[in-house]
């Protein structure tokens, strides 16, 4: 079924227009009566500025539509009432047009189509050319407006201004709803300028304009288009209150204009009924930082606890996470009744990730004590949050190499803590694979499998995180940064154990990975890392991963290396011997001919 936005945006409401009646005959009745119910409550779920288009499109829809092929009473009743008024489209496929394009959506198709307003009467357009200049100043800046274009606008803002607060009577109160939003827009890229003051008239105009439309009702507020925000935090712009909620938190990092009628302001706002309106104080709360930093933790801690929006939530947690470094316990307590006040549905998952990174960062930069705690805690239940543990993963990514090779205490500290939780995850995560892959098959449950399956993929993330920290993917791809061979060598030495623990899980990617990246570290250590290599293929034999082309590509190159460079270890060590026989032969039995041949030349061994 097509998605409700696709059917009346612009850009593809003609060729829903065609797509839908063409499938429609095709449709089995429960898809017909599915794509019915949404072509019948498209106004219902439509932003309230284009509902009156979005009621045109539908009846677009349904009058294109064979009556013998609907099958909902509602549509029925509706197409009935379409076919007696004969006030829409002639009825009938259009053709498939063969072309792309995209519509211009310059002023008279936003207000006809999109407002669904008229622009042809005197006042109409005596109103859209006072409205025109903040248009055109708003989209000419990309974030913040610089002096000159404040002080060239600034005549033109308040001639708009003047006429918003004393309109004329016939004047479409669409056109008056869109250029409160304007007009909140252009406030706000003047509140966002630098070095603005209170003392200037922009700065008074700017801080009472946004004051003023902070009481706006738009936008109005849908529960229904709720968990739509939560997935995809996304807004119709400029409107009014959304506008000024980012322009008033925006204008109090400016000292002289932090304000107590502004911070009462926001306060309000960062409890407002719609979501996308409280998004834009919590977004950008750090703004506060240093004109009233304790009313921004005091803020921070009372929406934390009280927030019910997931995208709310997720912003908050992103201004906590870069505040970490400045109240580590603060932004650790408060990360943590984040995490536990998320509410399930659309942008949890996004929530806890990004208190997560915060967790990790807290314990591992800063030996913080809730993080700390928080984190054991988290790795106590390796099945219970294996998700959250592959995010761990890769949070410590690039801490596993962190310092130089000369580095000081604290940079050394810092990866000793990411090493041991990465050690730590890896261990359970690998016991538990252990664990349930004894089970007998008679007596596993699809919940074993289940659990089975999702900490395989944790182990997998593992090695997956080693091989790009080693640098080994850098040093194939001119575009990455390098890696020098003194810190691949400690990284080595130091994850070794790590490795010969994953090493028993068998994988097939995760014994790949570590092999590719094993085959980059052989001068580090040959004899370690040669046997390492052989325990690799031998456990991933369980998974047939001899019987994969670029597994034997990989083993080809290392024995061969080994046979040139390190033909010694070979003479030397029996238990390299036969860990390089036992690999041969299983690629061999695999029926590859480039690991036969190696097999004729082991005699050089010994020449």
């Amino acid at each position: 079924m097509p998605a409700r936005p696709l059917v009346w945006a612009l850009d593809t409401e003609e060729p829903a227009l065609d797509f839908i009646p063409t499938v429609f005959p095709l449709l089995r009745e429960d898809e017909r009566r599915r794509v019915e119910g949404m072509i019948v409550a498209l106004p219902e779920r439509a932003p309230a500025e284009l509902r009156r288009a979005v009621e045109h499109q539908r009846s677009q829809l349904l009058i294109r539509l064979n009556e013998a092929d609907v099958v909902t009473e509602q549509a029925k009743v509706l197409l009935r009432e379409l076919l007696a008024a004969n006030t829409v489209a002639q009825r009938g496929h259009q053709g498939p047009k063969f072309q792309v394009t995209t519509r211009a959506v310059d002023e008279d198709v936003y207000v006809r189509e999109i407002l669904g307003a008229s622009a042809d009467t005197e006042v109409s357009k005596d109103f859209l050319n006072i409205h025109r200049p903040a248009k055109e100043f708003a989209a000419k800046q990309h974030r913040s407006a610089s002096r000159e274009d404040i002080d060239a606008i600034l005549d033109s803002l308040r001639e708009l201004h003047s006429v918003l607060n004393r309109p004329p009577k016939e004047l479409d109160p669409k056109l008056l709803a869109m250029a409160c939003g304007t007009l909140a827009n252009a406030c706000r890229l003047i509140a966002d300028s630098d070095n603005l003051s209170y003392d200037t008239s922009a700065g008074q105009f700017a801080l009472a304009v946004l004051l003023e439309l902070s009481t706006h009702p738009s936008p109005e507020h849908y529960p229904a288009d709720d968990a739509g925000f939560d997935e995809h935090p996304c807004w119709s712009a400029p409107i009014a209150r959304t506008e000024a909620a980012a322009g008033l938190i925006a204008i109090a990092r400016h000292e002289s204009c932090c304000r107590t009628e502004v911070l009462d302001a926001i306060d309000r706002l960062l409890q407002d009924e719609v979501p996308e309106v409280r998004f834009q104080v919590a977004a950008n709360l750090t703004y506060l930082y240093k004109t009233a930093p304790d009313h921004m933790w005091a803020l921070l801690k009372s929406r934390s606890h009280r927030e019910t929006s997931n995208a709310v939530l997720d912003t908050l947690a992103h201004t906590l996470n870069r505040l970490a470094g400045a109240r580590p316990d603060s932004a650790a307590e408060l990360t943590k009744t984040i995490f536990e006040n998320v509410r399930p549905g659309p942008g949890a998952e996004r929530v806890r990730d990004t208190c997560i990174h915060t967790f990790v960062g807290l314990h591992v930069w800063r030996d913080e004590r809730i993080a700390g705690q928080f984190i054991k805690e988290l790795c106590d239940e390796v099945l219970e949050h294996n998700h959250e543990e592959g995010i761990v993963l890769f949070a410590l990514r690039s801490l596993l190499s962190h310092g130089n090779k000369d580095s000081e205490a604290n940079a050394d500290a810092v990866r000793v803590r990411a090493i041991r939780l990465f050690n730590i995850i890896v261990t359970a995560a690998s016991n538990e694979v252990s664990r349930l892959s004894e089970l007998p098959a008679d007596k596993t449950t699809e919940t074993d499998r289940e659990a089975f399956r999702s900490v395989l993929k944790l182990v997998d993330s593992a090695a997956n995180e080693l091989y790009f920290a080693s640098g080994v993917f850098g040093h194939k791809q001119a575009s990455e940064p390098q890696v020098p061979t003194a810190l691949q060598k400690r990284f080595y030495e130091e994850l070794a154990d790590t490795i010969d623990r994953l090493s028993k899980i068998g994988y097939p990617s995760t014994v790949h990975h570590l092999i590719e990246m094993l085959a980059q570290f052989l001068s580090f250590d040959p004899r370690r890392v040669f046997l390492q290599i052989a325990a690799l293929v031998e456990s991933g034999k369980r998974w047939n991963y001899q019987y994969e082309s670029m597994a034997a590509k990989q083993i080809t190159q290392v024995v061969e290396r080994y046979i040139a460079e390190y033909r010694f270890l070979l003479q030397e060590d029996a238990e390299c011997r036969i860990a390089l026989r036992e690999v041969l032969d299983s690629f061999v039995e695999a029926g590859w001919p480039s690991a036969q041949r190696l097999s004729y030349r082991l005699d050089e061994i010994f020449r």
